[in-house]
């Protein structure tokens, strides 16, 4: 117990009021340290994604396998597409490669795919081929989606892989359309821009 509250009552206070002073006040000051504690805890743990994002690094290996390097190692992912381009959003934690598949399809030379992987559950998300080259994908700005540059352009939700048209009233040369943020060089790839 509290020298305190041993000292409060010894000089004649009320046994039960003084305790219910002293509990009440640690009480309180417990509240304090346990919210304290869990804002701390709350601010830590949000950050550390952000952090971590940043300090992944992104390369190509033997043309068809993607290299995410970070301070915890390297993790490989290989895909059965020659990569002509990758893109990572802004967040860190998608990526999406295109490029042409590795066993051509005699009706449709032109063949390419995109492959579209969960950087934190590290596994690929979905696959889809395209009939016509793919020139570039980038993000939509805010809508988990992500425009596909390829013939009229398509688009594909970064969270289930679904692919549908562009509607061709939508005008995509506006840049204000896409994602902006500082990246690392390394998350962004195209063999036709370099």
């Amino acid at each position: 117990m509290n020298l305190q509250l041993i000292g409060s009552i010894t000089n004649g206070g009320n046994i039960r009021q003084e305790f219910q002073k002293y509990s009440w006040t640690k009480y309180f000051e417990m509240k304090d340290t346990i919210n304290n504690k869990w804002l701390l805890f709350i601010v830590f743990f949000t950050c550390i994604p952000a952090s971590q994002a940043s300090e992944l690094n992104f390369s190509i290996k033997e043309n068809s396998e993607l290299i995410v390097t970070s301070p915890s190692g390297n993790k490989a992912f290989k895909v059965n597409i020659y990569i002509n381009g990758y893109n990572v959003n802004c967040i860190g934690d998608k990526v999406i490669l295109w490029g042409r598949t590795k066993k051509i399809n005699e009706n449709n030379p032109q063949d390419s795919r995109i492959v579209l992987i969960d950087l934190k559950k590290e596994q690929t998300i979905k696959e889809s081929n395209f009939s016509k080259s793919i020139f570039e994908v980038d993000y939509l700005s805010g809508q988990g989606t992500a425009y596909i540059g390829t013939g009229t352009g398509y688009l594909l939700d970064i969270d289930t892989g679904a692919v549908s048209n562009v509607n061709t009233a939508n005008d995509f040369s506006d840049n204000r359309l896409f994602e902006s943020c500082e990246k690392n060089k390394s998350w962004y790839f195209n063999r036709y821009n370099e």
